[in-house]
């Protein structure tokens, strides 16, 4: 408090007006910190699961058909109808790649083990669907049909569909995940941000409240004393006398203009008194003379009779 009631009024201004811009760049610094958190969780959002989410849809479509071609090229009777549905096979598992490479941007190290789980199932039916056009180029129809609808339909199943699944669900689990999270950060930042403006107005009020009383008021009582004391009236208590800022050296200068005027004032009454008596002391002396002309007029009468 000493320290602070020594600084001078131009100090005191300038340290409460900085207070309230460090706290006004506080509260930037950190909506844009928060913010910026906020920012990337929607980025991921953007950018990794909502894209993720629509190749993985082209990738279940895609395998979907690869698997219905597959049966269409069995069941083809003419070998025109079986080359269409070769081609149209063909164009699927195609499709299917391309889908599967293009999701392949998307997986991070977490997801990896996931994603290489289905991708080797993927694999492994690409793998049994030339063992199956085999079967059926030399003529087993019935072996190819039996070996689409048993072991090449459970590893679909199994080895693709259901780690495929597993996948789709650690997407959709990371997604809530960040979704969640980025709606913490920004309640968090909402919350934080509302407080350091609390703070901030509070400074600037209390910035305020320090002009009006710490300035303001002492500025305007010294103005009141000056008029007072040009109404000669020296009864009057100075304010602001004992500081040790601007207002302290002003209160100080009329204290010494009072000061003088008590001094003159007290100066005019001895110099009156003494007038009044030196006047005092004439009239006293006139009276004497005048006293002593009527008693010698009076002896020389008495003589000359």
């Amino acid at each position: 408090m000493s320290f602070f009631s020594h600084m001078t009024l131009r100090a005191k201004i300038i340290g409460a007006f900085t207070l309230i811009t460090l706290a006004t760049l506080l509260l930037g610094l950190f909506s844009i910190w928060r913010l910026g958190e906020v920012q990337g969780y929607s980025a991921t959002m953007g950018n990794r699961f909502v894209p993720s989410e629509v190749v993985m849809g082209d990738i279940i479509n895609n395998a979907s058909r690869v698997r219905i071609r597959q049966g269409s090229t069995l069941m083809a009777q003419t070998p025109a109808a079986q080359a269409k549905e070769l081609k149209a096979l063909n164009e699927s598992i195609a499709a299917t790649e391309a889908a599967r490479a293009k999701y392949d941007k998307f997986v991070d190290a977490e997801e990896r083990p996931l994603y290489d789980k289905w991708t080797d199932g993927w694999t492994k039916y690409l793998a049994q669907n030339v063992e199956m056009m085999r079967l059926a180029d030399s003529g087993d129809k019935e072996a190819a049909n039996a070996y689409f609808l048993g072991e090449m339909r459970v590893s679909f199943r199994d080895d693709f569909m259901v780690a495929l699944q597993a996948d789709m669900d650690y997407i959709a689990k990371s997604a809530a995940a960040d979704a969640a999270s980025g709606a913490a950060t920004y309640k968090e930042a909402m919350l934080w941000n509302s407080v350091i403006m609390i703070l901030a107005v509070g400074m600037s009020m209390g910035a305020c409240l320090f002009y009006v009383r710490g300035v303001s008021a002492p500025i305007r009582a010294i103005t009141e004393n000056m008029g007072r004391l040009a109404k000669h009236d020296l009864t009057i208590e100075i304010v602001g006398l004992g500081r040790h800022d601007e207002v302290g050296k002003m209160a100080a200068a009329v204290q010494v203009f009072k000061q003088s005027m008590i001094d003159e004032d007290r100066l005019r009454a001895q110099t009156e008194a003494e007038t009044r008596h030196n006047e005092e002391r004439a009239r006293h002396m006139a009276e004497l003379a005048q006293d002593f002309d009527s008693k010698v007029g009076e002896v020389v009468q008495s003589v000359s009779a």
